[in-house]
């Protein structure tokens, strides 16, 4: 069950700005300003703050934001980092986000020892740490985390080019570079949403550049189950070739019908145990008839799921809800 309470109308300025509590911090996914693409689908009073709607805009949930904090002394003995700080979409303390990416890398190489003196390690990464980052994301299991972690330190447009030179380098040889038919498709789950945080004239030349590298792939024998190559084709005409719930995020404002139909379509026939994460970037766009849905059917959701939904309808106004600490646990 999930309790509900009701947010207060709230008075706006047609501006949108990060909140003070966390101005201090840098934030990557709020380096091109005004001119992030996603702002164009500003929806004032969708969330529960102007900060709010602004990161709805720009992809909430599908990006890192960091916030003050930084990594227990007992986690960082390593047996329990991974548990305390899962490696998943949303707020990232500003202390484990350098932790985590190093953590990340170091275990790739399977030297313990190094490791533990990686998580340990909250610097800034330096130009090289992040370019090797960036070049290992596209096969990399955690390739998606790697990118919104390296977006948050770095910059939308940063990360996007450098993830967009590691495809455009590995075209030419795509199946002999080890892991990409099998992990390739998790970088690129994030650059849709990247593409939201940059300005209009960079997503342009993002998506020029992605129809070269599937241009490239498509003269060559392409595997029937390289993941990445049909994501790549998923990425680039998302309404066209989405098959599952969760790539309905990748359309856009003017899909909204589509999204609403779809999303309402799976949500309705939905069965315990059958459900995707929750993810209400889905409500932003098909509105709220997909977060009544998400309500009504929250008891199927595993616990990990409860506390993903808990975390999202956190920012949301127009739901008009929020499940309560019991509810999570």
């Amino acid at each position: 069950m999930v309790t509900q309470t009701r947010a207060q109308p709230r008075k706006t300025s047609g501006k949108t700005k990060p909140s003070k509590a966390h101005s201090a911090i840098r934030q990557g996914i709020f380096e091109a300003g005004d001119a992030a693409v996603g702002l164009a689908s500003l929806r004032e009073g969708f969330g529960r703050t102007p900060e709010d709607d602004r990161l709805f805009a720009l992809g909430w949930p599908h990006l890192v934001y960091l916030v003050e904090g930084d990594a227990t002394p007992q986690a960082l003995e390593g047996k329990t980092f991974s548990s305390t700080y899962p490696f998943r979409e949303g707020e990232v303390a500003v202390g484990v986000a350098p932790r985590m990416l190093r953590h990340v890398f170091m275990l790739r190489k399977g030297d313990r020892k190094k490791w533990l003196t990686a998580i340990r390690d909250a610097s800034p990464l330096s130009e090289d740490e992040a370019k090797k980052l960036a070049k290992a994301a596209i096969t990399e299991q955690m390739g998606t985390i790697l990118v919104y972690l390296l977006e948050a330190l770095r910059s939308s447009s940063w990360v996007l080019d450098r993830v967009l030179r590691a495809y455009e380098d590995a075209a030419p040889k795509w199946h002999k570079v080890e892991g990409l038919e099998a992990f390739g498709d998790r970088a690129l789950r994030a650059l849709p949403f990247v593409m939201l945080r940059v300005t209009k004239g960079e997503a342009a030349a993002a998506r020029k550049r992605l129809r070269a590298i599937a241009a490239t792939l498509a003269k060559g024998k392409v595997n029937e189950f390289d993941r990445a190559y049909a994501f790549l084709r998923l990425v680039l005409d998302p309404k066209r070739h989405a098959t599952e719930l969760w790539h309905l995020a990748m359309l856009a404002p003017k899909d909204a019908t589509f999204v609403r139909e779809r999303a309402v379509k799976y949500l309705s026939a939905m069965e315990e145990g059958d459900c995707a994460d929750p993810d209400l970037r889905l409500a932003f766009l098909g509105g709220d008839a997909v977060t009544k849905l998400y309500m009504k059917h929250a008891n199927q959701l595993d616990g990990r799921q409860r506390s993903i939904l808990a975390t999202q309808l956190a920012r949301v106004r127009t739901a008009s809800s929020r499940p309560s600490t019991a509810d999570v646990a």
